[in-house]
């Protein structure tokens, strides 16, 4: 085929891509409320413009602005009066702007949308025409627009900078957050084409070519259309090719997946399970985003949605390999995790939830059982547990798979993020005597209604504490055991660092501790203010690299001592080090001090890194003086320690 055939079929392609990406764009706008979307549909206008006028653009000097082959429309431009009296519409499009394209990239546009959902957006910027100081004024600006948004409409968004080169590469960034560096590959690129609205600017060769193509012929196919004389090269993007994805991948994806599962649980288990069924690809089998790409370029007012095209091919798979169970969890946790979000009162979200239940029928699950799912806020604390034990088995099971395959290829994840993601995992799991540990729940804080802090007697004059929860809604009478501590104090931090409470949650204490109820929530609130960290997958890349550095230090002094009027008698420490991890000490005795510089501050820290330790002091809730005063000269007496240690060093 000629380069003139190639033009005339990559046009009849793009085409196509148009109408389906029009229909998505126009089904995302349907699910939001009018002032939303009036907020939605200014966006690609705040990122375009670079007038001091506007948000975002007055600060860290002038941030780059401007998206490539952007034309307003007549909305548009009726919208901007209203919303930004002060400031006049001038700029034209221009083919070639710092923003090269704005895209929606995750569930917006599918059926598991709905006008309370969040939307991500990638901005991809050709970083390398760029310095680091533009950088971080685009960066600046991106959070103040989306704050605009929050505060305008209550319209949740997220911008994502999406580096050109590294996306054609298949290295999406610092492998902290949201950021999955080199562990997803093309798994992430499969996704984004799959499910990816584009909303202005340029838009991928991919939509300009047929299926099937190897990287080669790719790369044949858009050198070719490049030398044709009508192709107009500055409206297209090369984010590189998807024709397949190899063994290499899978074992980073798998990580990464892992971790996230442990605070996205459901939506992860589906990734999982995709991730399981191209394992299984024998090299004759297409990516996704391609099966899907054929259905667009067929027909694009009959494709199939994106998010249920990835679940139903899951589903399809556990059915050929006669794995059940696997199908029906990632049936259940699709079903769990799209019922929860439909309302009852909302028209738009009612009819989605009509909707789910009817795919539920479709698939197998007879009335009850899906009532019974749309109720699962209501379960009780062992019908969850069990869920969450199957999921970590399937994830735990997922990780042996993927570990046992031949290495056919080397891995495709760079050995820095195979480092940073087994240590962020290792963190999550290992156990330690003073470790405050981390807890893979299906419960959030919002469900609970109730937490107790329990104590048991033991024989010897020792004692046992036990978290307890009611769950909102839940049908089961009673409190039910979540996790159980030598002390209090344990307890209390790990209801912290898990963020087991919130503002209304009904808290006692039972047991023999002279600190009140509201004195333990209070130190439950305190630490969670102070310590940064509460999930692992945001733990730093550089903190997990080097050896843990304690950078925070939290002191209890005298927690649960009736005698506090003797001065300082006991104290508890928690600190969090770089890996994230939140350790604990106890100490009784008059020698507090002495015993918080010589075993904490010197050999358990290190002089070296007292100079930037962080440090707090917990203040009682109540103004008893004597307290007060006992707590800040334990403050006062820490602070000039870690000053003189830090003169020293």
């Amino acid at each position: 085929m000629n380069s003139k055939s190639w033009f005339e079929e990559s046009q009849n392609i793009r085409s196509l891509f148009v109408q389906y990406n029009r229909g998505r764009l126009e089904y995302l706008r349907e699910q939001l409320p009018v002032r939303k979307q009036e907020v939605f549909d200014l966006l690609p206008f705040l990122l375009h413009e670079e007038s001091t006028e506007l948000p975002g653009n007055d600060v860290l000097g002038t941030p780059p602005s401007g998206i490539s082959c952007l034309e307003y429309s007549n909305a548009i431009k009726d919208l901007v009066p209203r919303y930004f009296p002060a400031f006049t519409l001038r700029q034209r499009a221009k083919p070639s702007l710092p923003i090269v394209f704005l895209a929606i990239m995750g569930s917006a546009g599918t059926l598991a949308f709905s006008g309370q959902s969040d939307i991500d957006f990638w901005v991809g910027i050709d970083t390398a025409k760029l310095d680091i100081d533009a950088m971080r004024a685009l960066e600046a600006k991106l959070r103040i627009v989306e704050q605009w948004a929050l505060d305008s409409s209550e319209l949740e968004v997220h911008f994502f900078i999406a580096d050109l080169a590294k996306i054609r590469d298949n290295d999406y960034g610092d492998l902290g957050g949201e950021s999955c560096g080199s562990a997803l590959g093309k798994l992430l690129k499969d996704e984004f084409y799959r499910t990816a609205i584009f909303l202005e600017g340029k838009l991928p060769y991919y939509w300009l070519v047929p299926v099937g193509l190897d990287d080669s012929a790719y790369q044949t196919r858009i050198e070719g259309l490049a030398s044709h004389l009508e192709f107009r090269s500055a409206y297209y993007v090369d984010l590189g090719n998807v024709g397949a994805i190899e063994h290499g991948e899978y074992y980073g994806a798998a990580l990464w997946q892992i971790l996230k599962g442990l605070h996205s649980p459901f939506k992860s288990a589906l990734k999982i399970g995709l991730l399981l069924q191209y394992t299984d690809n024998r090299g004759t089998d297409l990516p996704l985003c391609e099966e899907h790409k054929k259905q667009v370029l067929a027909n694009p007012a009959a494709a199939p949605d994106p998010y249920l095209f990835m679940v139903e091919s899951v589903r399809g798979y556990f059915l050929r390999i006669d794995q059940d169970s696997d199908k029906r969890l990632m049936e259940e946790c699709f079903l769990i995790k799209n019922l929860l979000t439909g309302g009852e009162t909302d028209p738009g979200e009612k009819s989605m939830r009509a909707a789910f239940i009817a795919l539920g029928k479709k698939w197998g699950w007879d009335e009850p059982s899906l009532n019974e799912i749309s109720l699962f806020r209501e379960w009780d604390f062992t019908r969850i547990d069990s869920l969450r034990k199957r999921i970590l088995a399937f994830f735990m099971a997922a990780y042996k798979r993927v570990s046992a395959l031949p290495a056919r290829t080397t891995q495709s994840i760079s050995d820095r993020d195979l480092t940073v993601l087994g240590k962020k995992l290792f963190c999550f799991f290992e156990t330690k005597l003073d470790k405050i540990p981390y807890e893979f729940s299906l419960l959030e804080a919002k469900n609970l209604s109730a937490l107790a802090l329990e104590e048991k007697l033991l024989s010897g004059n020792k004692s046992e504490w036990t978290v307890k929860v009611k769950i909102r809604g839940s049908r089961s009478p009673g409190m039910q055991a979540l996790k159980t501590f030598s002390t209090a104090a344990e307890g209390l931090a790990w209801c912290s660092l898990n963020q087991f409470y919130h503002a209304h949650l009904n808290f006692t204490v039972k047991g023999r501790m002279k600190v009140s109820s509201e004195d333990a929530l209070h130190l439950v609130r305190c630490m969670a203010a102070f310590f940064p960290v509460n999930q692992v997958v945001d733990i730093s890349d550089q903190g997990v690299q080097a050896a843990p550095r304690v950078t925070h230090l939290y002191c209890v002094p005298n927690f649960n001592q009736p005698d506090w009027q003797h001065g300082l008698i006991s104290t508890y420490v928690f600190f969090q080090n770089t890996a994230s991890e939140l350790l604990w000490a106890y100490h009784h005795g008059e020698d507090c001090l002495q015993w918080l510089v010589s075993e904490i501050l010197i050999q358990r820290i290190g002089r070296d890194q007292v100079k930037t330790l962080r440090l707090g002091m917990h203040m009682p809730r109540e103004k008893i003086s004597t307290r007060r005063k006992i707590h800040e000269k334990l403050e006062g007496d820490l602070k000039a320690v870690v000053s003189r240690i830090g003169e020293r060093g």
